[in-house]
């Protein structure tokens, strides 16, 4: 009998050893699982085309008022295009025709190609340069282009949200649940040199974050400076998704909003929000199919070359060549001393 018995404590005593040595290790690994279903949420964005309808509305700015865009988005991996126009709209909502620009960016691993004008009419100018590193990341992140839409957004130093997650040192999940909109959600939560960190994540939808936010304090980075060194108390960015859809195995979201407001030191604020709506998702599509990433612009289009600045171009036969037509150097210092002599002769 004494040895049944102490048979049982030393069972019991190795089931309570084995249950407090497991308890910590699981609750990391079910962290880890979540941040990592979290990342791989987002693949979808790797290889897709979508439509975007973007109101953006800042407060505090100078100047600046509503201001919408409505474009096409491509990305094939390293290759990503804007194809779309921005504007003010009028009184009735329509794009104003004296404040309409029209939105055309190729990035690709070789040259970047940026298209200025006005919608209906030729374009004013084009700009091909080999030397743009960082200006993809840059675009990806504005809110005014939908960066955070895929958990992405400015004064990180290029490092997405997910990214920032798992740098946290003290990661971890809240305790139980919280709802948004309804959907239960696992709450992830991280502070990092960038501030502190939340995502809101469906395990029904995939993993998705119906909800993220960062938010900056005291000495907090702004990319690679001290948010004080800038003068800013209070940093907040905050992405909340208001309707998603399932497309193959991934949730993506078809509206949503983000939140950005930042507060000086003096007690001024400046925000911005912004409403996407995205239509027209198709994951991994046929790029030539759909005509995407296509130089295309009419012949004798003039193009600016970054790395050539004292040569003029010009767009011809699906190519940029010197333009021939385009004075020399000497015939511009001639009509410049003709002009100067004419104005002397004036006064």
């Amino acid at each position: 009998m004494v040895k049944v018995i102490f048979m049982s404590v030393i069972t019991v005593g190795c089931l309570i050893v084995g249950i407090g040595q497991s308890a910590v290790p699981y609750e990391e690994n079910n962290t880890m699982m979540v941040l990592e279903n979290f990342k791989n949420s987002f693949n979808w964005a790797d290889s897709v085309s979508m439509k975007f309808d973007i109101s953006s509305t800042p407060t505090g700015f100078p100047g600046k008022g509503l201001w919408k865009l409505v474009f096409v988005f491509n990305r094939d991996h390293n290759r990503v295009e804007w194809n779309g126009n921005g504007f003010i709209p009028d009184s009735n909502g329509n794009p104003d025709p004296n404040k309409n620009a029209i939105l055309r960016v190729i990035i690709t691993a070789r040259e970047s190609v940026s298209v200025v004008g006005n919608p209906g009419r030729p374009p004013l100018g084009a700009s091909i340069t080999t030397e743009f590193k960082g200006e993809k990341e840059d675009m990806l992140e504005q809110d005014e282009l939908g960066g955070p839409l895929f958990g992405r957004t400015s004064g990180n130093s290029h490092k997405s949200v997910t990214d920032l997650l798992g740098e946290s040192g003290d990661l971890h999940l809240r305790q139980g649940q919280e709802d948004v909109n309804g959907i239960s959600c696992n709450v992830l939560e991280g502070t990092t040199k960038y501030g502190k960190v939340t995502a809101w994540v469906a395990p029904s939808k995939g993993y998705a974050a119906l909800k993220w936010k960062i938010e900056k304090t005291g000495d907090d980075f702004i990319n690679d400076t001290p948010m004080s060194k800038n003068e800013l108390v209070l940093w907040v960015d905050q992405f909340e998704c208001k309707e998603i859809q399932q497309i193959g195995q991934y949730f993506i979201p078809t509206k949503s909003t983000f939140d950005f407001a930042n507060t000086a030191k003096d007690g001024s604020s400046v925000s911005t929000h912004c409403d996407y709506t995205v239509s027209d998702i198709q994951l991994n599509p046929d790029f030539n199919t759909i005509g995407a990433f296509k130089i295309d612009l009419p012949e004798g289009t003039r193009v600016t070359v970054p790395e050539s600045p004292g040569i003029q171009y010009i767009w011809k036969g699906g190519k940029v060549v010197p333009d021939a037509d385009a004075p020399t150097f000497e015939e511009i210092d001639k009509m410049v001393d003709e002009l100067n002599k004419k104005k002397e002769a004036d006064n």
